[in-house]
């Protein structure tokens, strides 16, 4: 039995056969019943295996979910352009890092849907991209974005820097409400203790008291609550193998 430690793709999560708690059910029920989500959780509590999972739901991956509560469930099965945005690969010293992060990102899927904008911003490029995609395919489009407050994270304390992250991604984020007939799925995520909208608007003076309240209280829920984690993983392989109900293959753990 291998536990999935570290994995966030789904895809090589099911292929290589890793225990996986099946957690299907909500996944489906989560997309039946809205279609534009925020999800805020501690690190490693499974944000990104989660965007994945969705990921492959949405492109149609049936092969990926055999044996699982999903595959009763869905009986379509119909395939949708996604756009995955992931802003986890720069340190966001400068704002030339959001820059390049969402350019690169946004010129793969470019070239893919065969994009073009008249307005050549960030914001007026995935406007275009999303539009792109729904007439290239004839299915409106799925957006999923991990870490989608990590700038803003990072430049706690540069007043100058997170004013010129907050203009910026104020107008990207603003495409998903002028693109809402475009769209058939919109999910971000972030940490637990991200950036709240109010963080915005307090004034500069009370911005390194609400960081180190931030971080020291992140610090917290670290230590009392991983410890919990590794605990309940023994204890339901434990729980499981003594009961004899363990098969291989057939006890499946998420990681979120």
């Amino acid at each position: 039995m291998k536990f999935p430690i570290g994995i966030q793709q789904f895809e090589k999560l099911r292929e290589d056969e890793w225990v996986y708690v099946d957690k299907t059910r909500q996944v489906y029920e989560l997309v039946q019943g809205g279609s534009c989500y925020f999800l805020s959780r501690p690190r490693r509590f499974g944000k990104s295996l989660l965007l994945s999972t969705l990921e492959a739901y949405f492109q149609g991956k049936k092969h990926l979910f055999e044996g699982l509560a999903i595959e009763n469930l869905e009986k379509e099965w119909t395939v949708h352009p996604v756009l995955h945005l992931d802003l986890n690969a720069k340190p966001f010293t400068k704002f030339q890092d959001l820059y390049d992060l969402l350019n690169a990102q946004l010129y793969l899927y470019e070239q893919e849907y065969e994009s073009v904008a008249i307005d050549t911003s960030i914001e007026g490029r995935f406007r275009a991209l999303i539009r792109a995609a729904k007439l290239k395919t004839g299915r409106n489009v799925v957006v999923l974005v991990d870490e989608y407050d990590k700038p803003m994270l990072q430049a706690i304390g540069n007043e100058e820097l997170q004013t010129e992250f907050r203009n910026a991604l104020k107008a990207f984020y603003g495409v998903l409400k002028s693109a809402d007939g475009d769209l058939r799925f919109a999910y971000s995520a972030a940490l637990l203790l991200g950036i709240p909208l109010w963080y915005f608007t307090i004034g500069s003076w009370l911005r390194p008291v609400f960081s180190l309240f931030r971080d020291g209280l992140f610090r917290i829920f670290r230590l009392i609550l991983l410890p919990f984690k590794k605990i309940w993983k023994q204890f339901a392989y434990m729980s499981f193998k003594h009961q004899g109900s363990y098969e291989s293959g057939s006890f499946k753990w998420c990681d979120f």
